[in-house]
């Protein structure tokens, strides 16, 4: 990207700001085990390496999908016992 890096980018936009909640799947050429770690420190859902497929996309994003209902349903179980008395 021409202004700034990918891992930059995704710091500003996991940081404090209303994008905080969104997850985010880096697609890049570079990969290594620093970068790949430094992106999942700072909030990073997902890596993919290019060239990818459209099926790899997908499958990333149906995983983060299914995550994303497993972490609510866990919250709901956790909270609905105390918001209704049981």
């Amino acid at each position: 990207m021409p202004r700034m890096g990918g891992l930059e980018l995704l710091a500003a936009i996991k940081g404090p700001s209303e994008w905080a909640a969104v997850p985010a799947v880096m697609i890049t050429t570079e990969g290594g085990e620093s970068k790949v770690a430094e992106a999942v420190r700072l909030g990073a859902a997902g890596y993919v390496w290019k060239p990818f497929t459209a099926d790899q996309i997908k499958e990333k994003l149906v995983g983060l999908e299914s995550r994303q209902c497993h972490y609510e349903r866990r919250e709901f179980d956790r909270e609905f016992p105390t918001r209704f008395g049981r």
